[in-house]
């Protein structure tokens, strides 16, 4: 982005500050716009099933078709229609972390982050190997935040320490995970679903050779456990069934973990 467009943008934001919030008006986004996903996908979901009179406004970039369903206004990821949009919806829901954007006092920011629990380092704790611009962003979307949705004590405290962010924090779950105790046979058969009171398990297209395999419902074979990390990001599972089952190093400390899954819609 060129520094002249980068400062239109900017005298646009301050310019819309004098526009009235809409009370009715919600403004989603994942992943910067990539698709109509995650966190953010499922609240949306939700919220129209209530038949409530809500402005549904979900952001795209502009190179991947969202395919948000009908009743949403789609707008650009970084146009001006985007910075109005923002600057007169009453609530933002995202699931990373926004680049500029200047929300107001009587605006309210819902953070879903999309990690849900991480073996990785992140935010603060590699701060030294982030780009200073990030870390500048990323401060600045915690001092906007309003409420960060939690999974599990251990995420929260990840949030806590390493998210430059000290407001509250909601230990209720995660949006996407609630499919994992509401699902009828069909998603069974696509993988997704729950085996058992500690297994829970969710399809990952991608399964290398070493996933573990486990019969789920009427004899369905499921993965439950995939042995390479970066791949199980697509599992769920209790906390006492990882530490009797898991096989990778990665799962022999796990402090108060009761859910691995990045994004089961698997894109």
């Amino acid at each position: 982005m060129s520094l002249l467009m980068r400062a239109s943008r900017r005298a646009f934001w301050i310019l819309c500050r004098i526009l009235p919030v809409k009370r009715n008006k919600i403004v989603f986004q994942s992943y910067y716009g990539r698709a109509y996903s995650d966190n953010p996908k499922y609240i949306a979901e939700k919220l129209r099933k209530t038949g409530k009179d809500i402005d549904f406004v979900w952001v795209t970039n502009g190179v991947e078709e969202p395919k948000a369903p009908e009743g949403f206004r789609v707008v650009l990821f970084r146009s001006f229609k985007y910075i109005y949009e923002m600057s007169t919806a009453k609530i933002w829901v995202d699931n990373s972390r926004k680049e500029y954007c200047m929300k107001k006092k009587n605006q309210y920011y819902m953070q879903t982050w999309h990690g849900g629990f991480a073996f990785k380092k992140v935010e603060r704790a590699v701060e030294k190997d982030l780009a200073p611009r990030y870390v500048k962003q990323a401060k600045r979307d915690a001092e906007q935040t309003d409420v960060m949705l939690s999974n599990s004590n251990a995420s929260s405290k990840v949030y806590r320490e390493d998210f430059w962010y000290n407001g509250e924090i909601l230990p209720k779950g995660l949006p996407r995970n609630d499919r994992l105790f509401d699902f009828t046979d069909e998603d069974v058969k696509n993988g997704v679903g729950r085996v058992s009171q500690d297994e829970f398990i969710c399809k990952d297209p991608n399964c290398p050779s070493h996933t573990l395999y486990t019969r789920g419902p009427k004899g369905h074979k499921v993965p439950y456990f995939n042995a390479d990390r970066n791949a199980s990001r697509n599992i769920a599972m209790s906390e006492d069934f990882v530490k009797k089952n898991a096989k990778d190093n990665a799962f022999k400390k796990i402090d108060d973990l009761y859910e691995i899954n990045n994004d089961i819609d698997a894109a």
